[in-house]
Parts: structure tokens; sequence; C-alpha cells
């Protein structure tokens, strides 16, 4: 079906000299050009042709099929979105055994730490984009030597001072303590420091593991669980500007209250965020599916703290089982976000079974951290008529996932193009008359689907241009809707046939209008001596479908 778009820039956009620019069907004066003088006739032909359906050919969708919409109805909006379902918990985004994770922004990349496995001592990832991660190697190859090998957990890196400091959970000579190790780069390797160990049982308990690092007010801050404690299990301290020793006394923040941490919570994270400070942490038996996560509102750093997590904040949801160990973490987008790991392949180790790690963005008011799903961004670009019909181009993007984002084209309310972004682009075909094109984006975790855009446009198959006014040469332009090829004119002076231009000399104006057709579509002729008194110039693009030619407009001479 041939087709043009009437519609591109509110107004202005066809105003390429003077004359007629537009030509809708139905109030065209026209004729048919036989060898002997034409008659004048109506159009009227052209729309008492049946309408077509949409037919879509998909310009940069790798992987989907074309797809045919029935006849549209005129302009209509998108229907309404269905109720989003229940938020889900992202998939793992590494999915082999990588415990008690924590991230870290390293200047131009991201870090991930963990536990260690597969006889690494602690596991360092690479990711660009938080979604890709590399496949874990070795952080510490050597440990303090007070360390046994093969008991390492937790560990977690800052960029303290002029260095990197690793802090990681290790078994010694019948106790468990937290050390402090450096390297000049955030991804390794670490080496130990002299001076024994940080903090082993002075806090109770058989020892101390578990740390994390927040730095506030520029103040480097460690905290850790005290192994096997009960009434006091939760810790903080200050530490020296260079990270490396206590600047003061431990204080308890946190034990276990609530029924659902079956008497132990662990892995503590801190964060100041939406005024207060926010302590997270784990509770119930890591191995199962009831290991979760809580959090309790802190008023410094250092506490006091509240207990806020009556029952778990994030627990097993779908296929993510037995979430927990999670740290808070920022990047250069000033983005808060939440590292954990969830069992996959089965719950615990005998059941053979890894501890995957799973990302989320999280947001912070008044009542606590939530996690949540921001909704893509983009816009509908373009929307381009040509010789193969209109090309609607556009951008998406969600923020919350490197990953492509779903986009549905709708046409007249009806989806007609599923593409992905970041880029994408679809040809239409659609039946002559007015449409309105809208482009929808589905968030990642399906909780929205923002409407990027929509944009009204007519579409004839009527050949179409402009008589740009007359002396002794008439100057103007024509285009066929279905072809960019040159196009003939013939001219008209008082209702007789004069002479007949070709089409095909370098417009700019029209080249910018009409980008898809070209520059080559104006035409230039010489009027005959004309009778002395008024007259009328008319111009008729000549067409060999058939129909009658339709008028390009008329001047006075």
């Amino acid at each position: 079906m041939l087709c043009f778009l009437a519609l591109l820039i509110a107004g202005d956009a066809f105003a390429l000299g003077h004359g007629k620019y537009g030509v809708p069907s139905g109030e065209l004066n026209a004729m048919v050009r036989p060898l002997a003088a034409p008659e004048l006739g109506s159009d009227a032909s052209r729309e008492e042709a049946p309408p077509s359906t949409v037919k879509v050919s998909l310009a940069a969708a790798p992987g989907s099929a074309p797809v045919v919409t029935t006849t549209p109805s005129g302009p209509a909006d998108p229907p309404p979105a269905d109720a989003p379902p229940a938020l889900p918990l992202r998939p793992a985004r590494l999915d082999v055994d990588f415990p008690d994770p924590s991230v870290v922004w390293g200047g131009d990349r991201w870090y991930a730490f963990a536990t260690g496995a597969q006889g690494r001592n602690v596991q360092v990832s690479e990711s660009n984009d938080l979604l890709n991660w590399s496949k874990p190697v070795e952080a510490a190859p050597t440990l303090p030597k007070w360390a046994g090998p093969g008991y390492t957990w937790a560990p977690t890196a800052a960029h303290i001072g002029n260095q990197w400091v690793l802090y990681v959970s290790m078994a010694g000579w019948m106790t468990q303590c937290v050390d402090r190790m450096v390297s000049a780069s955030p991804g390794g390797p670490y080496v130990p420091v002299d001076g024994g160990p940080l903090v082993c049982d002075q806090t109770g308990g058989t020892g101390a593991i578990d740390p994390s690092v927040m730095v506030a007010n520029g103040v480097p801050h460690l905290y850790w669980k005290a192994a096997g404690g009960v009434s006091r299990q939760l810790f903080g301290v200050a530490l020296t500007p260079d990270g490396m020793a206590f600047a003061g006394t431990p204080q308890h923040l946190l034990a276990a209250t609530a029924g659902w941490q079956n008497s132990g919570v662990e892995n503590p994270s801190m964060v100041e965020a939406a005024g207060a400070y926010w302590l997270l942490y784990s509770g119930a038996y890591w191995a199962t599916s009831k290991y979760a996560m809580g959090f309790a509102r802190c008023d410094g750093p250092l506490g006091p703290c509240r207990e806020m997590s009556g029952s778990p904040w994030v627990s097993t949801r779908g296929e993510v089982i037995g979430p927990g160990g999670g740290a808070f973490f920022r990047g250069p987008d000033g983005v808060l976000r939440l590292a954990y790991h969830a069992w996959s392949g089965g719950t615990g180790y005998g059941a053979g079974g890894r501890r995957a790690l799973h990302l989320e963005v999280i947001d912070v008011d008044a009542a606590g951290p939530s996690i949540i799903s921001r909704p893509p961004r983009g816009a509908l670009t373009s929307v381009i008529n040509g010789p193969d019909g209109v090309t609607i181009r556009g951008t998406a993007t969600d923020p919350d996932t490197p990953a492509s984002v779903d986009v549905t084209v709708f046409v007249d309310g009806r989806s007609v193009a599923s593409l992905a972004g970041p880029n994408f682009s679809v040809a239409l075909s659609p039946a002559d008359g007015q449409h309105r094109v809208c482009a929808v984006a589905l968030d990642d975790l399906a909780q929205s689907r923002p409407q990027l855009g929509c944009n009204d446009f007519t579409v004839s198959s009527v050949p179409f241009g402009a008589l740009d006014g007359a002396g002794s040469i008439v100057t103007g332009w024509a285009i066929t809707p279905s072809t960019a090829a040159t196009i003939s004119v013939d001219l008209y002076v008082d209702g007789k046939y004069v002479s007949t231009a070709s089409a095909d000399l370098p417009r700019s104006d029209v080249a910018a209008a009409w980008p898809a057709y070209g520059a080559a579509h104006g035409f230039a002729a010489a009027l005959p001596a004309l009778g002395a008194g008024q007259h009328i110039l008319c111009a008729y693009a000549v067409t060999d479908d058939n129909h009658p030619a339709p008028e390009l407009g008329c001047v006075p001479l």
C-alpha cells in the first residue's frame, strides 16, 4: 500500500515555498491524461478502494517475526496496562557458588568479593555493567600467618587513604578473627599486614566474623558479628583514618529478638539514607530456605539501633531461595543497591546447591529500605515516511539493568510489533487515513509499562507536492509516495494542457522535509506566451495507476 506521512512537525513542516502542499484525498480536482487534451476529473476513486491491513516489516529486531494486524479503525491509544504482578526478586547475576557477597566500585568497573570456594581464599569477580560478571579468581593468595587455609568468610573491600583495604573473617588456632589485608588495586592481590588480627573474641562469643565497612563523615567504620554470641551479636567501631586499627571502643548494635531470626543475626551492613542509618542483617540458619534478611534503624553509625523487622524484609520468593548474606553498596550513579546470595540448584550443599550472586535496586524512606523497580526510559524519536512505508524509530533503556528492554509498538491502539531496545525500528504500511502510533516499554520485572511517546500521522496513496509560483518559468516539486523515482507534472492554463515537466531537479528543502525520498523532485518549465488578461495555472502529478492525477496547486498569472 502506498503511504506518506502528513504530520511531521506541527504546522510548518512542509512550508516549502508558496501554494498547496498537503493534498488530502477527497478534495482533489484531478484529471486523466490521454494522448489528447485531458479532462478534469475527480480523485474520489482512491478513497473508494478497500482498506488494507497494517503490514509490518521489522527493521531492527533480531529474532522477531513480522506481524500483521487487522485494519486500523482510526487514531486510538494503547489499551491500559494490566495490574503488575507481585514484585519478584531478580534472577542470579553470577550463578556459581559465591556466598556472602559484597560489591564495590573500583573506579572503572565493579568488583564483587565472596567467601572462599573452589580452592580460593577470597573470590573476586569483575563487571562493567552489573549484569555480566567474570569467572571468579583469587583475590588473596597469601593469608596472614595466624590464619589457616580454607576458612575465610564474608570479605569486604574499601578504598581508605591511598590504598584498598580488604576486611575478611578467617579461622586461626581455636578462634575466628577479622583481619585486614591491603592492595594497590581494587581487585587485588591483597597481602597481609603486620600486627596480628584486628578483632577476635574481644566482643564475646567465640570470635568475630562477617565484617563490613562504611565511611561516615569521612571516618571508616567496621561492623561484624560476635560468633556464638547470644545477647550481644552485632557490633561496630570507628577506625583510624588508614583503616588499620580501632579508633574507639566497639559498640553493641543488635541481637536476635524476633522469632523468625531463630536466635541468630549475622552479616551486618550499614548505610546512611533518608536521614538515618540502616543496619541490614541476615537471620535464621543459612543452609535453609528460612534464611532471610531484616533491618534496624540506627541514630548514628554506631547506634543506638532499633529492630524494624518483626517479619523478614527479604525472604524466599519464587525461585530465589534463602536470600541472605547481604551488603549495601553505591556506585558513581549514586543509586543504592543490595548484593546478596541465594540458593541455586538445590537448598543446601547436601542437596547439590550453590549460593549464587543476586543484585537489587534499593530505595529508602522513613519506613526503611525497599526493593524497587524503576520504569524504563526512552522516546519515540522519529516517524518518517518513505517509499517502503512509515518507519518508526526510538530508544528504550531500563535504569535497573543493562539488558535489552522489550518495546511494543501500537498503531491505532493495536499491537503491531514487539521489538528490543536500546534502539528499535519498525517499518509500517498502514491503510490510507489518520493514524496514531505509540511505543510502550516493559519494565524488567513487569512492574510498569511507560509510554515512550505517540505520534499522529496521515497516510495517503495520492502523489503530493507544490506549485511554488509562476512567471515566465514555473517551479515546484512532486513526489509519488510509493517510490523515490522521478515523476512528471502536467501544467494547465485556464483548464487547457500546455506542457509537461519532469520533477527531477534538486530541492534541498524537499529533501529536508522528506528525507527518505531524496532531493531530486523539483521541476521547472517555461510557459508559452499568453493573451492579455487574468489566467490560472494549475499543476497535476502524472500517475500510472489508472487513477486521476491529483492537483498540486493553482496560482494566478
